[in-house]
């Protein structure tokens, strides 16, 4: 018997305060010391605010005289799809220390399923300000990285689309440009507890000469399949332009909220829910189902992939079961009890995940994710 619970995201961290932007509602890192750099972070409004509908972050000095950076986190787990943050000011003319991260990041260690866009010259003024990363294992220092130049063209679409086992890289300037098209097929991570992450800091924590500052436009996420309900961008990636002290705005359309993103496409579609008596799926404390159902419809052969992850112990999940099945098209079910792939199951909370992808290994449906827990005999 499965008793179905919903499995809540990340812990949250304690903030100073909530910023509402492209959509999105994005906790400020409260003010401190520490990691990346490391370097002193606020959370004052001369730190981070909005002006219309761009986002200015700047690196100015704290109440006690101290160089101080930004970073705020998204609240929404997203997973797999195209993520892209649309950049206004110039990211050739960045100083020698100065570092802009747009990424996802957490659970899943090692990993911390980081996906990066991290314009910066990291010390060396003489290298290109473009890279992008797959971390693989962040302590040991395993990725897959690529460098490139940026153009002095802003604004720029930076985005990244994440598939099962794929992500690709796409960067654009203002006229449309191609800075970065980039595939990584290699290590891969899958979704875990990640959020989206903006940051705006000190390489190093070294000083900068004077107040620096970085606008963003826009926001934006939508799952596989969907790429074309991104907003779209007039001139190439966006009009208008900004230097790195961010005194200009693009007219970028603003970005819609991800949790208005559908989820199904071009006939394909699949669920996972609590089934049997008095199953329900609220954020409260449930009836008992007996059984979840898996169901899903497929236009042609394709794959089903069911994943069952346990809590680890901190934060993230293990995976402790997968099942692939191959699929010749059409609809289906499969029930799953206290079995999964013909091997019983351990009492305990789950998290079950459910997605489909077609002959091609393109993502077509979900990740659709359920919390499960199998009570003892």
């Amino acid at each position: 018997m499965l008793v179905l619970l919903l499995l809540g995201g990340p812990v949250t961290r304690a903030v100073a305060r909530t910023i509402q932007w492209s959509g999105s509602t994005w906790d400020v890192r409260p003010a401190g010391f520490g990691e990346p750099g490391p370097t002193a972070w606020t959370d004052s409004e001369a730190g981070v605010h909005v002006e219309g509908s761009d986002l200015v972050l700047s690196i100015s000095r704290d109440a006690s005289g101290a160089w101080a950076s930004t970073e705020l986190d998204g609240r929404q787990h997203l997973g797999y799809g195209t993520y892209r943050w649309v950049v206004a000011s110039d990211l050739s003319a960045l100083d020698a220390n100065e570092v802009l991260g747009m990424f996802t990041y957490g659970g899943a260690s090692p990993s911390n399923n980081e996906i990066d866009i991290e314009p910066s010259h990291w010390g060396n003024a003489g290298w290109p300000t473009g890279s992008a990363t797959v971390w693989q294992d962040a302590t040991a220092g395993l990725s897959q990285a690529k460098t490139f130049a940026y153009s002095s063209r802003p604004p720029y679409v930076n985005q990244f689309t994440w598939e099962p086992g794929r992500i690709r890289y796409l960067i654009t300037d203002a006229a449309g440009a191609t800075l970065l098209d980039w595939t990584v097929t290699r290590g891969v991570p899958v979704p875990s507890t990640e959020v989206p992450v903006i940051n705006y800091w000190r390489f190093e924590n070294a000083p900068p000469a004077g107040v620096r500052s970085m606008r963003l436009s826009s926001f934006a996420w939508v799952p596989p399949g969907h790429e074309a309900d991104l907003p779209s961008l007039t001139g190439g990636a966006a009009t208008g332009a900004a230097g790195p002290d961010g005194t200009a705005s693009p007219a970028a359309t603003p970005a819609p909220s991800p949790a208005a993103a559908g989820t199904a496409a071009g006939g394909w579609d699949c669920a996972v829910k609590g089934s049997g008596a008095g199953a329900t799926t609220n954020r409260h404390r449930s009836a008992t189902p007996r059984t979840a159902l898996i169901t899903w419809r497929a236009p042609g052969r394709s794959t089903l992939h069911v994943t069952l992850r346990r809590p680890r112990a901190g934060h993230g999940f293990v995976t402790v079961r997968a099942l692939r099945r191959s699929l010749e098209g059409g609809p289906g079910r499969l029930n799953v009890t206290r079995s999964l792939g013909g091997r019983h199951l351990r009492p305990g909370h789950y998290r079950l995940e459910v997605s489909v992808t077609d002959a091609s290994r393109a993502l077509r449906c979900g990740p659709k994710v359920l919390g499960v827990s199998v009570p003892a005999r």
